[in-house]
């Protein structure tokens, strides 16, 4: 039959044409990232910071002793120790790597340590208590812990007006930024269900701007997180 007296059939001969770039479309949406993945970050471990030291450096010419067998990992905890005085993050050495990096990880314990320590110091918190974060195969990115005030004090009080509210009022905040000391700059208040007063630290920024001060000393070569390694899509 005739197209020009049929136009259904002329719209049919264009089909396989649009079917064409409709396909290329989907393949290359499907290969290619988009902008949001391609601005975020890499994903990393949270609290886990690699480290090159300059090789004449002290504490490059250490790795590489430990890289050799001369010295352990754990020899080198007098650096670790400057390291961690020098960023204001309690650190520990885990491993050296092949390529004379020497792999720390934030100390988790000494952070807990020095809450209730810094709890302990006022008169109108009983204590801080860790939180249990879900158990997942990398470390938690967060550490949470509850404020519990002292019993019948004024700040119980208040913080019974401001769980009512869900909002920690100004007072809440600087309690909590004071008992996070070093860390305040990467800290939350907030409350949970169960009206208590939360204090969170973000352990990826913590890490993260360890890495920044960390690029800064002149010893060091580079400084980075530890990088999640994934698969990216298979191109035909």
């Amino acid at each position: 039959m005739d197209a020009r007296r049929n136009p259904a059939l002329s719209n049919l001969r264009w089909m396989p044409v649009f079917a064409w770039f409709w396909l290329s479309a989907c393949q290359a949406s499907a290969s290619v990232p988009s902008a949001a993945e391609s601005a975020a970050p890499p994903a990393s471990v949270a609290g886990d910071l690699i480290v090159k030291f300059s090789d004449g450096s002290t504490a490059g010419k250490e790795v590489a002793s430990i890289l050799a067998g001369q010295k352990t990992v754990d020899d080198s905890r007098t650096t670790v120790d400057r390291l961690a005085g020098q960023l204001q993050v309690p650190l520990v050495p885990v491993r050296v790597t092949s390529g004379r990096e020497l792999l720390l990880a934030v100390d988790r314990g000494e952070i807990t340590r020095r809450l209730e320590r810094s709890a302990a110091s006022r008169k109108d918190v009983e204590r801080v208590i860790p939180l249990d974060a879900e158990q997942k195969v990398l470390p938690a990115d967060q550490l949470t812990y509850e404020v519990r005030p002292g019993a019948g004090s004024d700040l119980q009080r208040q913080l019974a007006r401001d769980a009512a509210a869900r909002v920690p009022s100004v007072r809440a905040q600087q309690l909590a930024a004071e008992i996070a000391g070093d860390f305040a700059a990467h800290s939350r208040a907030s409350f949970d269900e169960h009206d208590r007063l939360l204090l969170t630290l973000d352990v990826t920024a913590l890490t993260r701007s360890a890495v920044e001060r960390l690029q800064k000393l002149p010893e060091v070569e580079y400084a980075q997180a530890n990088q999640i390694l994934k698969h990216g899509p298979v191109r035909p």
